[in-house]
């Protein structure tokens, strides 16, 4: 795994640029810079809320476009602070048929990854759940859809381009990819229901989506699993988001956890269970088995 890393396109083209701190230096300079970023992009939302202004402040997705825009201030970060090009950060756009595969491919694995988990829950008593139609509101589920793309371009942007890349280019890819899916886990600690449970599974989620730009060198299938993981979560089975609960307007199901914290997650939601645990693991050793598998037919 470590040598398919290393022999990323996206990582020589990185280095090539030059720059760079140590592991220690490069770990600490996020530590102030990722909050920086994220706050400057709350304000946003806040200030859409608090005066009031339609429709923004009636809209049910203004915190993810909070968050989506974290995307602009950290590529204007990389530009201006790290002399990084969009690109560096797995922004690429060409060819485009590669990029909408990608994508689509992403959407797929992160829907099939959450729906797993939902039904090995389910299986386990966790959950039971009933059709939404009559409450559902299509268009303001089409729009929770691809606001969460845009949520989730934003903390790609920041947590694997940004962050991971930067450390990467004097660095390991395992040590970018350690550190980077730290700070991702931890950006979630004041959710509701967050504890370590949820820090690993969120860590694991964050080290899967590295290793996705990583052998893609772009951005955009991590992206699309991050998205589709939050929407399937929420507004397809009606389960708690990172704490949040989703609108009954929004969902196609509505599900009811029973008191089983351990399979359900808590108020965190899923990203709290330990099925969610053993479900990434299955995916990650995936991951591993194909990537030494590839690597063996290659020297062969």
């Amino acid at each position: 795994m470590r040598e398919m890393l290393e022999k990323s396109e996206l990582l020589a083209e990185v280095r090539e640029a030059g720059g760079g701190l140590s592991l220690v230096w490069e770990a600490l300079k996020f530590v102030a810079v990722i909050p920086i970023i994220e706050r400057l992009c709350d304000k946003f939302p806040r200030y859409v809320i608090n005066h009031g202004i339609e429709p923004l402040a009636s809209l049910d997705g203004i915190w993810l476009i909070g968050m989506g825009l974290i995307s602009f201030v950290a590529l204007a970060y990389l530009a201006l602070w790290e002399g990084m090009r969009p690109r560096h950060a797995g922004v690429r756009f060409s060819p485009w048929p590669r990029t909408v595969r990608g994508f689509a491919t992403g959407y797929v694995v992160g829907a099939l990854i959450m729906t797993s988990a939902v039904l090995l829950a389910s299986f386990l008593g966790g959950f039971t759940y009933a059709v939404n139609l009559a409450q559902a509101d299509v268009a303001a589920i089409a729009l929770v859809a691809l606001l969460y793309v845009f949520q989730a371009f934003g903390e790609e942007v920041l947590y694997r381009g940004a962050c991971m890349m930067s450390i990467a280019r004097k660095n390991s890819a395992f040590a970018a990819i350690v550190v980077s899916s730290l700070y991702f886990s931890l950006h979630h600690h004041f959710n509701a229901g967050y504890g370590p449970v949820a820090f690993v599974n969120l860590f694991l989620l964050a080290v899967l989506l590295a290793i996705t730009v990583f052998v893609t060198n772009r951005i955009w299938m991590a992206t699309a699993i991050h998205a589709a993981w939050n929407f399937f979560q929420g507004n397809v089975w009606g389960i708690n988001v990172s704490g949040g609960a989703p609108r009954a307007t929004s969902t196609l199901m509505t599900s009811t956890a029973r008191p089983m914290p351990v399979i359900t997650g808590g108020d965190m939601g899923l990203e709290g269970s330990l099925v969610t645990t053993a479900v990434l693991l299955v995916v990650l050793i995936a991951v591993a088995w194909l990537s030494r598998s590839s690597s063996k037919r290659v020297r062969s």
